[in-house]
């Protein structure tokens, strides 16, 4: 454990109301030797320690009462919330099922209740459950990722609108798909200019950054988009540029800050390197490009919530542990993190295929040590999937 994480860690102890009055004794009790003995070699002494992490707490404090004492009300954030030209127009839906299909955005509406879901219209079952939103946005062609690393391309004129025909040709109709393959991810072609890179991290914690002249020549043939060690799975695809830095998030609540620079350019047939080192039976729950975002948004399965400044996670060297950001409580589980700036909505994709996109402002902004709060309610029985960013669309 890093002096911060050891900090932080004494700071939720201190803060459970099964603590008592002696931390020290709470500490022995709740078997956190480790603990102790981490404090002793970070900090020399327990008292040197607590004092660490008292300083801890009111530097969190007082970063956290800032950035909230800045940000507008909610009234005058709904007052002064644009409305972003990509978000009216269609997203890209891709289903269990491995369907994909063209959305209005009017079935997508931000809500500023976050009790009141959506479903996908009936002409859309083909789909099943949707597991991905991605905005069109009208630039003709995708490079198209699947589940096991192929990587496709093809047009957008293949795209249906199950609402305005009758018709529907699935992704095998016009990519060489493997039997038991399914689309994954999008990225648009317009992303891939200049010195820009495709990345991709994985459940296991690998990443690998591969230049953009890779992927110039793949066709609906299909070709290695990615390796994936056995038993893996990308958690996100996302592309950079020179000085762009990377977050990412494990399932036992510690988020990491690097730079991608330190991921070197490999070839598509490559696994990757190691973007945060992992406890043992602990995974990537979430990861984005953090280049000109403000905040972060960590989210768990029960729709427990929290908004941290992106600053109040320090650039570390990548493979190494990270900062605490959220620890699930008993029950709950970490299941994304969402990088955002002052206007982004929250789409949050439930287990059953029911979603809700609210504005990320719903999420109450606080420190790293404090705990997250409800915002999303699904109902009995349901759980959330997945939760992606979209640019600020109208409110319903």
């Amino acid at each position: 454990m890093e002096p911060d994480e050891v900090a932080s860690r004494l700071i939720e102890i201190a803060k459970d109301p099964d603590c008592g009055d002696n931390l020290q004794e709470a500490v022995i009790r709740l078997k956190e030797a480790t603990l102790y003995d981490r404090c002793i070699e970070h900090f020399g002494s327990w008292d040197a320690a607590l004092a660490e992490a008292l300083k801890h707490a009111a530097g969190n404090i007082k970063s956290s009462s800032a950035a909230t004492a800045n940000e507008e009300t909610l009234d005058d954030y709904f007052d002064n919330r644009p409305v972003d030209r990509v978000s009216q127009l269609p997203f890209v839906v891709i289903g269990t099922s491995g369907a994909i299909a063209l959305l209005k955005s009017k079935h997508v509406p931000c809500r500023r209740n976050p009790d009141i879901w959506s479903n996908l219209p009936e002409d859309y079952s083909r789909l099943e459950i949707p597991c991905a939103f991605f905005n069109w946005n009208d630039n003709g062609r995708f490079i198209a990722l699947s589940d096991q690393g192929t990587a496709f391309t093809f047009s957008d004129g293949v795209l249906a609108d199950l609402e305005d025909c009758g018709y529907y040709r699935a992704p095998s109709d016009y990519l060489h798909l493997a039997t038991g393959e399914k689309l994954r991810w999008l990225l648009p072609n317009a992303r891939l200019h200049g010195k820009s890179r495709v990345l991709h991290i994985t459940r296991q914690g690998k990443i690998k950054a591969s230049d953009n002249g890779e992927f110039k020549n793949i066709d609906a043939g299909g070709s290695p988009g990615f390796l994936l060690n056995e038993g893996d799975c990308a958690v996100q695809v996302m592309t950079d540029t020179a000085g762009d830095t990377i977050f990412a998030l494990g399932s036992c609540g510690n988020g990491i800050h690097f730079r991608s620079n330190d991921v070197r350019s490999m070839g598509r047939r490559s696994v990757g390197v190691v973007a945060k080192k992992l406890e043992p039976g602990e995974n990537i729950v979430g990861a984005f490009n953090s280049t000109g975002l403000m905040q972060v948004v960590v989210i768990t399965a029960r729709g427990f919530a929290k908004r941290m400044e992106l600053s109040d996670f320090r650039l570390q060297d990548r493979a190494g542990s990270g900062m605490v950001a959220l620890k699930p409580s008993s029950g709950d589980r970490l299941i994304s993190a969402v990088g955002v700036d002052i206007y982004s909505d929250l789409l949050a994709i439930t287990v059953k295929g029911s979603f809700m996109r609210v504005p990320a402002r719903l999420a109450q902004l606080k420190s790293r040590a404090a705990k997250a709060e409800p915002l999303y309610h699904p109902a009995a029985g349901d759980k959330i999937a997945f939760v992606q960013a979209t640019p600020p669309g109208e409110l319903a």
